[in-house]
């Protein structure tokens, strides 16, 4: 399978990084947490959390022509902190306690400015499912 796995293969399972990776895209210590998408679609980031609670943010990386190592940047991120998915193992209640779902825009409307991204986890929450999907907008 191509690493950065697209998400145009459909959804994928996942895992989260718990700091900006400090490493390129395309550095083993990300397989399984990185994910590419085409821009124009919506990403969207979907699962069940099993224990504990936390927030997710999406991160998308900006290489450097120059060589230099990459960075991670927050995709919509501003003073209130409203593009988080927060994750809780009690919320909502009843039969979807624990169930999440949260989405961003990849890129702009032109269809080949997409990027390479990954999860950010803040907090203790585990996952039984985590995914990431993308849809044509």
């Amino acid at each position: 399978m191509p690493f950065p796995v697209s998400l145009a293969t459909g959804p994928i399972p996942i895992t989260t990084v718990t700091t900006p990776p400090a490493v390129d895209p395309d550095d083993v210590s990300l397989v399984g947490k990185v994910f590419q998408a085409e821009g124009g679609n919506l990403i969207e980031i979907f699962g069940h959390c099993n224990a504990n609670s936390g927030s997710l943010y999406l991160l998308r990386n900006f290489s450097d022509a120059t060589g230099k190592t990459s960075q991670w940047y927050p995709v919509d991120l501003d003073a209130n902190d409203v593009k988080k998915i927060s994750v809780d193992t009690t919320k909502p209640t009843g039969n979807l306690a624990g169930f999440f779902s949260g989405s961003w825009l990849a890129g702009d409307a032109r269809e080949g400015s997409g990027g390479t991204y990954v999860v950010l986890q803040i907090g203790t929450a585990t996952f039984d499912h985590l995914y990431a999907s993308s849809r044509r907008v």
